[in-house]
C-alpha cells in the first residue's frame, strides 16, 4: 500500500510542477506583452513630441503615407515625395 501511495505523491508533485511552469510561462508572456505595450506608447509619445516640436500634423502626413502603404501607386508615391519635400526643411522635421 506504502507503494501506492508513493505512485501518487509523485503524480501530485508532478502536476503541481507542471502547473507552477505553466503560471511562469503566462506571467512571463504578460510581462514581455506590457513591456511591448510600454515601448510602443514611449515610441508614440516620442513621435508626437518630435511632431510638435517640428511642427508636423502626423494626421496630415498619415493621409499621405496610408495610400502608399495599401496601394503604392505612381500617384500616390508622388503625391507621398512631394509631401516629404515640402515638409523636411529642418533637422527637426526630418527626424520625424
Amino acid at each position: 500500500m506504502n507503494g501506492h501511495w508513493n505512485i501518487i505523491v509523485f503524480f501530485k508533485i508532478e502536476q503541481s510542477e507542471k502547473n507552477l511552469a505553466a503560471q511562469l510561462q503566462v506571467k512571463l508572456t504578460k510581462q514581455a506583452e506590457s513591456a511591448a505595450e510600454a515601448v510602443a506608447r514611449a515610441k508614440e509619445s516620442h513621435l508626437n513630441l518630435l511632431a510638435q516640436r517640428a511642427g508636423i500634423d502626423l494626421e496630415e502626413m498619415d493621409t499621405v503615407i496610408q495610400p502608399i502603404i495599401e496601394a503604392c501607386t505612381k500617384d500616390s508615391i508622388s503625391s507621398g515625395k512631394s509631401w516629404i519635400f515640402a515638409h523636411s526643411a529642418s533637422h527637426e522635421q526630418n527626424q520625424v
